[in-house]
């Protein structure tokens, strides 16, 4: 690194114009291909892409579908999911996870997540199963797998099906086995800034049972077994073939690009470690970690009042948008909260915070402030957990019902990677996160 200071530059959390350079006459191409065939559905390079992500991942099969939030819903309901059923899931992830329950009339049950990986924290899921538990989603956040060998023995000893969540982890691997062939299912989103992004929305599920085939293929397509013949209701739910085809050119490059993040996190590593008040990402002993984000902690101090929105802890969520509800009978379920919490802190050993307060952001912010004020783009993925987000309130949670998710929440800070990304550019945010820590 430089000891020169730079001029002000502007670092983008991505550059896709630029990554796709050297493969745009390849994407052309096959987008021509397509446009001049005439079958922009259902076709060929759909299923050529279903059968490489596959093999790509370790899958028995893969169905191609528009967006990887119809892969999580369409893989819930291929393993059973419905009325009254409970899905595990942590509370500090994108709300697609937690979504796709509420659409089949599941209820989300969050489980706390381990503070070095912000994956589900193994230890706390089975105290948080209950006889309605059908599924969990283990995600795979920022890139990092999640810990498969703790989960899956619990999950198989309780008869519970499992559903990774890999929208982000795409290519990473767990002791030598790539996630989305580690349980019966897993759940891609193609998404542009996705480490394998597509030109607009896409999803993928692979599975792992022989059975989620034909109802997750069902399900795809208006519940179609033959054109306009319908076993059962579903989705609209096809990936075109323009976007399976610039997916197909992207893929030879995936590998690639996911080791130019991993160099890239390296150097962010070794040029953060060891600042005050800034821990580094961490990965697990027998993972590889494909850095989707490249996320750091800004450490807190004290704590901040908690105000809950407007509307809060009301029974119903607003008149139109209320998931499951063509399918179950909506039900409040603001005792939820409370028995969690008796169950998590024994009689007198409440935190006095509790209900009241959540850490302190104030420190992280003004790194993200002063780094945006120099140009740089970094990101809070994601500022309130989904157990405090108004649409949940239902379940009666407050702060401190998962201490380790609220902590990350105001700390965690994501900066600019990418295949692309210059050393000069690194440089610049490394410069400008020192600068931003001394003025804390």
């Amino acid at each position: 690194m430089s000891d020169t200071p730079s001029p002000s530059m502007n670092v983008p959390p991505l550059r896709l114009p630029e990554q796709h350079a050297p493969i745009r006459d390849a994407m052309a191409q096959r987008l021509l291909a397509v446009l001049d065939s005439g079958g922009y559905i259902l076709g060929k390079e759909g299923k050529e892409l279903e059968q490489r992500l596959a093999a790509y991942c370790g899958a028995k099969s893969a169905l191609a579908l528009n967006s990887g939030t119809d892969a999580l819903i369409i893989g819930l309901a291929a393993l059973g999911v419905g009325c009254g059923d409970e899905v595990i899931t942590p509370p500090f992830t994108f709300i697609a996870t937690s979504e796709a329950a509420r659409w089949l009339g599941a209820r989300p049950v969050f489980v706390d997540i381990e503070p070095e990986t912000f994956n589900i924290d193994p230890a706390r899921i089975e105290s948080a199963v209950t006889p309605n538990t059908k599924a969990l989603i283990p995600v795979h956040l920022y890139g990092h797998p999640a810990d498969m060998d703790e989960i899956l023995p619990i999950t198989d000893d309780l008869g519970i099906s499992v559903l990774e969540d890999m929208a982000q982890a795409i290519g990473a691997t767990y002791k030598g086995r790539k996630v989305g062939g580690l349980s019966a299912a897993a759940a891609l989103s193609f998404y542009p800034t996705k480490n394998l992004g597509a030109c607009g929305d896409g999803g993928m599920l692979l599975m792992n049972r022989e059975r989620l085939l034909e109802p997750a293929t069902l399900l795809r397509n208006h519940g179609q077994h033959e054109r306009y013949y319908h076993l059962s209701d579903g989705l609209n739910s096809r990936l075109d073939e323009f976007q399976a085809a610039v997916l197909n050119v992207k893929l030879d490059k995936l590998d690639e690009w996911n080791g130019l993040r991993a160099e890239a996190a390296a150097y962010y590593n070794a040029h953060l470690d060891g600042v005050p008040g800034i821990t580094t990402p961490k990965v697990a002993e027998g993972c590889t970690h494909v850095y989707h984000q490249y996320t750091i902690r800004v450490s807190s101090e004290g704590w901040v009042e908690w105000q809950a929105p407007q509307g809060w802890g009301a029974a119903n969520s607003p008149a139109g948008i209320k998931a499951g509800a063509h399918r179950c009978s909506a039900k409040a379920h603001s005792e939820d909260g409370a028995a969690y919490r008796s169950g998590r802190y024994p009689e007198g050993e409440v935190p006095p915070t509790h209900g009241k307060s959540l850490p302190n952001p104030a420190r992280r912010d003004a790194v993200m402030a002063h780094l945006r004020a120099s140009g740089v783009v970094a990101m809070i993925y994601y500022p309130v957990p989904l157990h405090l987000q108004n649409v949940y309130s239902i379940y009666g949670h407050r702060p401190g019902d998962f201490p380790v998710t609220e902590r990350a929440a105001a700390e965690v800070l994501s900066l600019p990677i990418h295949p692309g990304i210059t050393r000069a550019e690194q440089d610049y945010v490394i410069a400008k996160i020192r600068e931003a820590v001394v003025e804390l």
